[in-house]
């Protein structure tokens, strides 16, 4: 099922809008351009650490026992990570000897879903579609269907729930590492969780069959005299009529640890626990890594780690310089769209530009950044933007050149 709104913004309206636009496009284009410079030094910094962590890591074979020889150093070990605390979710009744427990839920629900259409309208006015449409799907939160933009949705696609549970996770508060106890920066960093299998205590269970009956009846949805509203089964509590058909209102909640396991660390030894490196530019790095991997491999996947955030942050800086340059130059494809045609040529080329002009400047911000450390590649990055720039030039000159015969 699907439901259409049509708008329809005037000339007028447009051009006021492509000014503001201007100067979300002025903001926007400070904020990246700030970002892709602050990026690079982040990533030489953090390269940095890396390095001199590398030289300073010293190996500890034996953590069974905890010797001061290595007090304050920079250590790479492995070991188990064991606990003996119990962690409990009183409201499932769930206990488990874990590291970490955690609660997910998730609400058959509908959702709204929406698509825009712009047409381009003779006069400069423009003509936005945008069709609604509703879906039942699993979402992580109930979904307000108040909310919804088709009025007729709001009742025909009411959402409720059978029962409102947030997600929740628990940690161990104590950890063992041979001798050493675990902070809780490295703790909360081991992973590979896995499902838990348990069964609700049945005075749970009774408990939880009254609050969900008790909905469902005030919706109309409940089922005969012998119906039951709670399942359980792989480690999963349904709530609901019947698990494999599932319909609005129905909830799940399944439960995922991690048990005490095989695992990595460099860090710095401090008394009978480990703190963070902080290196000579007052970066800081430590690295946990599941199972017995060397240092080195360690290493590695840091700076693996590393690059990849550097082009992230590359990535999305050069496309918010993109698009804060198409929002400045925006206002002369809307003057142009007095006739669609004309406006729609306009904005392709403006398009081009700012994206021409948005990478060039993103490689200079990212060659003066390098300069100072890499003075070839900084070089090279420089004399690409050159070339950008030009290319850009010359297209506007063509462009106006056409225009003037």
């Amino acid at each position: 099922m699907s439901y259409q709104k049509i708008q329809y913004e005037s000339y007028g309206r447009r051009i006021v809008a492509s000014i503001t636009g201007v100067l979300i496009g002025i903001v926007m284009f400070a904020i990246a351009s700030y970002v892709l410079y602050w990026n690079e030094g982040r990533t030489v910094r953090q390269s940095d650490v890396i390095l001199e962590a590398r030289a300073a890591a010293v190996e500890m074979y034996d953590i069974s026992n905890a010797d001061p020889s290595f007090e304050g150093k920079l250590v790479h070990a492995a070991g188990r990570a064991e606990t003996k605390d119990i962690l409990k979710d009183a409201t499932f009744g769930v206990e488990t000897n874990a590291i970490k427990l955690e609660r997910n839920v998730q609400y058959y629900q509908w959702v709204e879903k929406t698509k825009t259409e712009e047409k381009e309208k003779l006069g400069g006015g423009k003509e936005t579609i945008t069709t609604y449409t509703y879906e039942k799907e699993w979402s992580p939160k109930p979904v307000n269907s108040d909310n919804f933009e088709d009025t007729n949705a709001r009742t025909r696609n009411r959402n409720f729930v059978t029962a409102e549970v947030e997600d929740k996770t628990i940690y161990a508060a104590d950890v063992t590492f041979g001798a050493y106890r675990l902070p809780e920066i490295i703790r909360n960093s081991i992973g590979n969780a896995a499902p838990v299998s348990f069964e609700l205590p049945q005075p749970i269970k009774d408990e939880f069959e009254k609050r969900v009956g008790s909905v469902l009846e005030r919706e109309g949805e409940a089922g005969g005299a012998n119906a039951r509203y709670v399942h359980t089964s792989e480690g999963t509590v349904y709530f609901g009529k019947t698990p494999s058909s599932p319909v609005i209102g129905d909830a799940k909640i399944s439960f995922t640890e991690v048990k005490p396991a095989d695992i990595s660390v460099i860090a710095v030894v401090r008394g009978q626990t480990f703190d963070r490196f902080t290196a000579s530019n007052r970066n800081q790095f430590y690295e946990v890594s599941m199972g017995n991997v060397s240092a080195e491999e360690m290493f590695s996947g840091a700076e693996a780690a590393n690059s990849i955030i550097e082009w992230v942050l590359r990535g999305v800086g050069a496309l918010f310089v993109i698009i804060g340059i198409r929002l400045f130059i925006g206002p002369a494809a809307i003057l142009a769209a007095v006739i669609p045609f004309i406006g729609n040529v306009i904005g392709a080329g403006s398009t081009l530009v700012a994206f021409l002009v948005g990478i060039a400047w993103s490689l200079i911000l990212i060659a003066f950044a390098w300069l100072r450390f890499l003075p070839l590649l900084g070089g090279g990055l420089l004399a690409i933007a050159v070339v950008l720039f030009t290319l850009s030039y010359l297209r506007g000159r063509a462009r106006k050149a056409a225009a003037d015969v």
